[in-house]
């Protein structure tokens, strides 16, 4: 599958002398095999056919190159590196198999560990004189994460990224919105231009539409009851799923679950039920991404009433349907 090539972030010219060791150690070169859809790429759904590969690594990367193009500081930059290094695969799936699926978050707790048994990484930091507690924790940083729905860098790349892969934009286009992203007083990022903050804002609630869509809350619970039946019947680890996903699908096509994951793989249409026919139809709610960008340090809902309503409408979004894939 190709990979996806996304905006230029910051030029690699810029990029500091330690970048290339940072990036290749075996801890993130681990995150070119777990992927940002969370599963959907594997399905034959319309809406993610097509796309291209697209790795937690890929988006770590830009993460930090957007830290590092607005800070030049080393700290903030790794921090923002390491920040999914402990993304399992599937990544957020693994949340719905934690009943975390609201929140998302509950992978996010084995950061240190990973960055501090990391014999390449400590070697890093001990080079530029950092120590584990300044990096295994992106949110204490404003640039590189804030609270929902404040623009960071991590949102921001995913949804650059994302506006390009599933929204099928003109990569131009998204480079021209990402040019006007400035690093505000207070730390985090914002614009001066109204009009980029609302094509960035309106991306990001077409992407937050297809994260939440009936699709995408179905296959993820799907996967993870998959997930749930492969670690209680030993066909996986807890250790199988901080690997890679090929490895780990390889031991699913040899395991008594092989046709769940190939009924996974084939499902390309949703039934659709206001009551519940059966107990084999599921209702899910999920979590509603989106980005309230500022401009001249005001959230972009408070100043222009279009975008309010539009994210009003997006958060009213009801998930009280109840879905089953179509045989």
């Amino acid at each position: 599958m190709p990979r996806l090539k996304t905006i230029l972030y910051c030029p690699e010219k810029e990029l500091p002398a330690w970048w290339d060791e940072a990036i290749s150690s075996k801890a993130m070169l681990r995150l070119k095999d777990v992927g940002m859809n969370c599963g959907l790429e594997y399905t034959r759904f319309p809406l993610f056919q097509g796309i291209k590969s697209y790795s937690r690594y890929e988006h770590s990367l830009g993460v930090a190159s957007i830290v590092w193009k607005f800070t030049h500081d080393p700290k903030q930059t790794l921090a923002s590196l390491y920040h999914d290094i402990a993304t399992p695969c599937f990544a957020h799936v693994i949340d719905f198999l934690n009943g975390d699926y609201l929140g998302q978050e509950s992978t996010e707790d084995g950061t240190r560990p990973i960055v501090e048994g990391s014999e390449e990484i400590q070697r890093i930091l001990a080079k530029l004189g950092l120590k584990t507690k300044e990096v295994c924790d992106y949110h204490r940083y404003p640039v590189a994460d804030t609270p929902s729905p404040s623009l960071s860098a991590d949102r921001l790349e995913y949804t650059c990224s994302n506006a390009i892969n599933l929204l099928r934009e003109d990569p131009e286009e998204i480079q021209f919105v990402y040019d006007r992203v400035r690093l505000l007083e207070d730390g985090r990022l914002g614009f001066q231009d109204e009009a980029a903050a609302l094509k960035l804002g309106r991306y990001s609630l077409r992407c937050g539409s297809v994260y939440c869509c009936d699709e995408d809350r179905y296959a993820m619970e799907i996967l993870a009851r998959i997930l749930k039946r492969a670690l209680s019947w030993n066909v996986l680890s807890r250790g199988d799923l901080m690997g890679e996903e090929d490895p780990l699908i390889g031991k699913l096509l040899q395991s008594p679950l092989r046709e769940e994951w190939l009924r996974f793989r084939s499902m390309s249409r949703l039934c659709k039920s206001e009551a519940k026919p059966s107990e084999e139809w599921i209702q899910i709610d999920a979590k509603k991404r989106f980005i309230d960008p500022s401009v001249h340090g005001r959230p972009l809902t408070e100043i222009n009433p279009v975008f309010r309503e539009e994210v009003s409408n997006f958060l009213s979004k009801d998930f009280s349907v109840y879905l089953k894939a179509a045989d």
